[in-house]
Formats: structure tokens, sequence, C-alpha cells
């Protein structure tokens, strides 16, 4: 017995003074040695083998949807290493999990958790046994024409595709400028009277045309919606960021009640200003039980700093400017979570207040994704609104 206490003290000393390299940013407030302390103390966990220091913002490719980096933004709008880990660890059981967040308790290690949930056109990880709410999506021509090919398979021009120009795509493509995708569910007789009402409704418009995903042989986004909508993950819908060379997105994404006049509103605004920024408009209103929101791909290509500062600048434009029009966002980057959370502010930052007196009550050492949605720690209240 004394012996096998031996040999694990003498196991235990030599995890302890493992030496890892000099990450490129550690976490706020902590220092190399305890930061080096705390890998040793996942290494005894998940081994050395799962723990990855991050050294240089080159040291993992960029990547996208398919390959993501745990180190960095994919797509970053600013430089690469603005928002980049100190170190990543892969646990692969809960026992393994629990260790890792007790330890970031007892070093004060902040954590950001991420997985392979890419938001995949919402289809989830695998077809799903469920009752599936119809969330019909309105998309204009261009997102479905970076689905097809690049921009330069459209145009020779830098500049935003004009009016004439976004005609000449929908006819080639045989769409509209906006085109809608939906599903129908339940026994035929519901989906034969649903369908009946809703082209009945939409035959009110001019030259609309009508399409199931049998009419159509060339695999298009209406094969895909048509997977997406049974809950069938699908990555071809994601080809419109290949829109331009090197393609990286943010997305605007504002939301409303369910209104044509909104729509609209919101529509012409984002339009006029993605223009004057630089950047073709690629939109879609996702109509929602209660909601719509309106989820503006601005892509940009992420190796031109002169796109990326014209990117971000266009972001925060719109989150101000909808703000005054009395519409927020629901999603955003990290490097607009502050900036959106502050135009909920009603009642003296009420939501605020609340959601931070939760966060500290919750989380007291603020190790949990700090700053995530806004909602800052008081430990790190010094960084809010830097991002």
């Amino acid at each position: 017995m004394q012996e096998a206490t031996s040999l694990f003290s003498i196991r235990s000393d030599f995890i302890r003074i493992m030496s890892f390299d000099r990450p490129l940013a550690l976490p706020p407030g902590i220092s190399q040695q305890v930061f080096e302390n705390f890998l040793s103390r996942l290494a005894q966990a998940v081994g050395s083998a799962d723990i990855t220091v991050v050294r240089s913002k080159d040291q993992f490719p960029d990547g996208g949807y398919l390959e993501q980096p745990s180190s960095h933004d994919a797509f970053y709008v600013r430089e690469k290493d603005t928002f980049i880990a100190s170190a990543f660890v892969c646990p692969r059981s809960v026992d393994e999990v629990q260790h890792v967040v007790r330890a970031a308790a007892d070093f004060g290690i902040p954590l950001w958790l991420t997985s392979l949930g890419r938001n995949l056109g919402y289809g989830g990880a695998a077809p799903r046994n469920m009752v599936m709410q119809n969330v019909p999506s309105l998309r204009y021509v261009l997102l479905d024409a970076g689905f097809s090919g690049h921009k330069s398979d459209y145009t020779s021009s830098k500049e935003p595709i004009d009016d004439a120009g976004v005609d000449a795509i929908a006819k080639k493509l045989n769409l509209g400028h906006w085109n809608f995708y939906g599903a129908l569910y339940g026994p035929e007789e519901i989906r034969n009277a649903h369908w009946k009402l809703i082209k009945d409704a939409f035959s009110t418009i001019p030259g609309v045309k009508f399409f199931f995903p049998e009419d159509i042989k060339e695999f298009c986004v209406l094969h895909n919606r048509h997977k997406v909508l049974q809950g069938i993950p699908v990555y071809e819908e994601l080809r419109w960021v290949d829109w331009l060379p090197n393609g990286a997105h943010i997305a605007f994404s504002p939301i409303s009640k369910i209104s044509g006049d909104d729509a609209l509103r919101q529509f012409q605004h984002v339009k006029q200003r993605c223009k004057e920024a630089g950047f073709d408009y690629m939109g879609t209103f996702t109509v929602g039980l209660r909601e719509m929101h309106h989820i503006v791909e601005v892509v940009f290509n992420r190796k031109d700093p002169d796109q990326r500062r014209r990117a971000e600048k266009l972001i925060r434009d719109l989150i101000a400017e909808c703000a005054a029009l009395g519409w927020g966002e629901y999603r955003t980057h990290l490097a607009f979570m502050d900036q959106i959370a502050e135009t909920y502010n009603w009642n003296n930052n009420a939501q605020m207040r609340f959601n931070e007196t939760i966060k500290n009550a919750l989380d007291p050492k603020g190790i949990l994704a700090p700053g995530k949605s806004g909602v800052w720690p008081s430990r790190f209240a010094d960084l809010k609104s830097k991002l």
C-alpha cells in the first residue's frame, strides 16, 4: 500500500510541473504561471494530447463551416487575433467536462464553449422524429445565386449588382427577385386544403410561378429546402459564403412584427446601406409564429482589410439606425454583442441589470462565456463595451 501511494505521489508531481508553451494571448488578469497550472490540472483528466495552446494567429488554417478552427473566428471581421483562444481542450465525457469546469473555477479561467453545431439551415444534426414548426422563408435572388455560383460567374464588376443585373440573374436562374420557400405538413387532405388557400392567395401576384421539387430537374435551392424542412441537415445551403474570394460573412438580423410594410421598409433601408458600403444585399425574411426576422448576410473578403473595416462599420450603423426605428436584433457576432445589448435599454436598462444580477449569482467567478450577449460578470465589468 505504501509503495502504491509513493508511485501516485510521483506521478502527481510530474503532472503538476508539466510545462506548456506561452499562448499568444493570456486570459484577462491571468499570469502565465497560473495558466500553466490550470493546463496541468486539465492534463490529469483529459491528457495533454487533448490540450492545444494557441501560440500564433496563423497556427491553424481559417477553414470554414466544414472545418472550423477551434483557435479563432473563421470569418474574422477584424484582425484574426482579435477573437482568439488562449488554448482549447477537447473533453470526451461528462466527467471530463465537469473536471474542466471545476479547474476553471479554481484558477479563475474564463471558458467559451464551442461544438460542432453549424446552424446548418436549421436542419439539426440528424433527421428527427418530431413535430416541426413550418418556418417559411422569403429569399432575395442573390442569396440563391450564391448557392449556384460565385459573383464572378454573373458579372465582372466589383461594384454591388444593380437592379438590371439582379433582373438578368433572376432570368438566368428562372427565379423571381424574391423567392418564397415553405412546406406543408399533415395528412394529404389537410395538405391539399392548405395548398389551395396558399395558391389562391399568392396567385394575386402578377407573374407568380409555383414549383414543387419534382418540377425541377437541376439541383437547386428548392431541393435543399425540401430536405431542411424535413429536418435533414444540408451543407450546400452555405455555398453563398463563397460569393467573393476568401469568402466570410457577418449577419445583421433585425426582428419585427409580421408585416409587409415592415419587411419593405427594412429591405429598402438595408439594401441602400449595403450599396453605400460597397456590398451586395443578400437577405432573407423568415416568418415565425409571432415574429419575422430579417437575416442579411454581409459577405466580404476576409483577406481584404478595407472590406473588413467597411463590413464592420455597416453592421454598426445598421444596429444604431434600426434601433432608432424600433427594430432590435435577435443574434449577432461577438464584436457587436455589447452594442446590441445596449439598444435594449428600456426603463434605465432594467433588462441588463436583471441579467447581470442573475449572472453574478449563478456564475460568481465569471468563468462561463463572460460577455456573451452583452452580459458581463462584475469581475470583467471593465471590459464591457470595449469590443
